[in-house]
């Protein structure tokens, strides 16, 4: 058996393991749910133009890396815990004066059953 061949017979089996990631640009209305891995700061070479992290996941569909926005960055960004599951979903881009946007987003934490339960009994 060659290597193409033991590919394609691992990956009909479901035994392959996706290392690379995919970059995914969400769109108005995306949703993706996950574990969060962390950020990696990304230096801006374009003078004027801020810093920007890239956000890495484990979706169910294989790792995947993410850019939301400035503001994300700043806020809800900066409080995220690696090792959790969040679902993000991008809600719209809000224009603003002076032709700038704003991206809005929908981001929860997802406390599974179990969490819930111990603390419900610890109350």
């Amino acid at each position: 058996m060659n290597y193409m061949e033991a590919l394609q017979k691992a990956k009909s089996a479901g035994m392959t393991n996706r290392l690379s990631s995919n970059r995914m640009d969400l769109k108005e209305g995306d949703e993706i749910v996950g574990k969060y891995l962390g950020r990696t700061l990304i230096k801006s070479t374009n003078k004027g133009y801020p810093d920007s992290y890239r956000y890495a996941f484990d979706l169910d569909e294989g790792p995947a890396d993410i850019f939301f926005s400035n503001s994300f960055d700043k806020t809800v960004g900066a409080d995220m815990k690696e090792d959790c599951i969040y679902f993000v979903r991008y809600d719209e881009k809000v224009a603003l004066a002076d032709n700038k946007t704003f991206k809005k987003y929908t981001v929860e934490e997802i406390i599974f059953a179990e969490t819930v339960s111990e603390k419900e009994s610890n109350a």
